[in-house]
């Protein structure tokens, strides 16, 4: 799932359900990829990708996440976008 300018996340997100935030460094933005732990792990041997799709002046914010299933053997590639 995809959360903008969502204050907190943690609070609403049910159990083993997790976030990863892109900190609003593009305009005043913030976005969450919001995954579940019990079932994807993100990919420690691909480094996310993370920017500004406008860059002057920075504005939307996005994240891409490479995700490893916990019980397969599938990958999967996330993109979160605002």
């Amino acid at each position: 799932a995809n959360l903008i300018e969502y204050a907190d996340p943690s609070s609403i997100l049910p159990e083993n359900w997790t976030s990863i935030r892109r900190a609003p460094v593009c305009g005043k933005d913030s976005l969450d990829l919001i995954y579940n732990s019990a079932r994807w792990t993100p990919a420690q041997d691909v480094p996310p990708v993370n920017g500004c799709m406008e860059v002057s002046p920075p504005d939307r914010p996005f994240i891409i996440q490479e995700f490893v299933a916990e019980a397969a053997s599938w990958r999967v590639i996330v993109i979160a976008a605002h």
